[in-house]
């Protein structure tokens, strides 16, 4: 009978040995819900159990984090809008035409040039303070006046924009004869509206403010 008891109160240590070793820490007001979690005996899940139900759902997923920002949506910033002519250099290009890529672009966004060439005129608009334009690869990308010309006649336009970033390009002409075809003086780059741009690393025909 001793011996019984004697075991049972050696049992009655161990357990309580036991619990004292298992208790959390007091809180201290940086406890998490995870360090409550490793608290708990991990059991194993039955064979054929579904671990796709575990988890948060995709729904829920989509309620949280960053909202809004895109390569989509304009004015985000900064955004990257990608333009390559053939799909060639950048596969992934949502963009064709440098201007189309410009128009969906916000403050602060950046407009990466592909190589090739582009045969267009394009227009940096008041709103679109900050953008970045740039060649992907210095000079590979070139800006080719169009046969025709739409006035003022400019291959590159900031018409209002403040602190542009335009570089490494090459702005080609041959810029048509402004006496016959414009009262404008036509030129490579033209900042005016009040606008303001930094240009560096670009070979263009003519610069005008």
């Amino acid at each position: 009978m001793r011996r019984l008891v004697f075991l049972l109160f050696v049992c009655l240590l161990a357990l309580g040995a036991g619990r004292a070793a298992a208790a959390p820490a007091p809180y201290d007001g940086e406890a998490s819900r995870s360090s409550v979690f490793r608290l708990l005996p991990a059991l194993p899940f039955p064979l054929g159990f579904d671990l796709s139900t575990l988890g948060v759902s995709d729904a829920e997923l989509a309620t949280v984090g960053l909202v809004g920002a895109g390569t989509t949506s304009a004015g985000d910033g900064p955004n990257m809008r990608t333009v390559d002519d053939d799909g060639a250099d950048c596969p992934n290009a949502a963009y064709t035409s440098i201007q189309a890529a410009v128009a969906a672009s916000g403050p602060g966004d950046r407009v990466k040039v592909c190589p090739g060439v582009y045969r267009e005129q394009v227009t940096i608009s008041s709103g679109q303070n900050g953008l970045v334009l740039f060649s992907q690869v210095p000079r590979a990308a070139v800006i080719k006046a169009p046969l025709v010309m739409l006035d003022p006649g400019d291959i590159v336009r900031v018409n209002g924009a403040e602190n542009v970033g335009i570089r490494h390009f090459t702005i080609s002409g041959p810029l048509p004869d402004h006496l016959f075809c414009s009262l404008f003086v036509r030129t490579g780059v033209r900042v005016d509206g009040g606008g303001s741009a930094k240009v560096w690393g670009t070979t263009s025909p003519r610069s005008g403010a």
